[in-house]
């Protein structure tokens, strides 16, 4: 931990040693397929090259880091601020805190990220993608900090949200009708 003066924030290098080299990767992963344009496919194993395949392989770590150090962000902040398990006389703060960083990486996503990725400034197609995703949890955990729900609570909802996320893959939403909210 370096300390920049006597009650100053401090960070944690090593926090910002992963992020840096995850955004590095995630960097590599772009110019990769910007450059390739899938030509070969970097995960077909018939055509790809082994230094193709483990820069894309690679990236898929990418996401899982950045939710979770947003995750010990999160922690971090609020045990600065005694919010520790929303006990602390900072729990509502940092609910509050929470649930508005979250909504706006929410709008930011919508409004701009998907766009620009898409080239679809019409909205009729949206995607959704790993700021969502933090945007979404931050609005959670601000909620699960708000009704005081204990670390137990708090860690069950996080293995339940990791371990059940592809449950949806297994249904049938059909191309119409009543399933088309899905």
């Amino acid at each position: 931990m370096s300390n920049t003066t006597a009650g100053a924030k401090s960070r944690i290098e090593s926090i910002d040693i992963l992020r840096g080299l995850v955004t590095l990767i995630m960097a590599i992963d772009h110019v990769r397929d910007a450059l390739h344009k899938g030509h070969p496919e970097a995960t077909d194993l018939t055509v790809t090259t082994p230094v193709l395949f483990a820069t894309r392989w690679i990236t898929h770590f990418c996401a899982p880091t950045f939710v979770f150090l947003s995750g010990i962000s999160a922690y971090l902040a609020g045990a600065r601020r005694g919010a520790e398990a929303g006990r602390g006389a900072g729990a509502g703060e940092q609910a509050l805190f929470l649930f508005k960083r979250g909504l706006w990486l929410l709008i930011v996503e919508v409004l701009v990220i998907s766009p620009a990725i898409t080239f679809n400034y019409s909205y009729s197609y949206i995607m959704l993608q790993v700021i969502w995703a933090i945007g979404g949890s931050m609005i959670l955990l601000g909620l699960l900090i708000w009704v005081k729900a204990g670390p137990f609570l708090i860690g069950l909802v996080g293995f339940l949200i990791f371990a059940g996320h592809n449950v949806f893959d297994l249904v049938n939403v059909g191309a119409s009708g009543k399933t088309a909210f899905w």
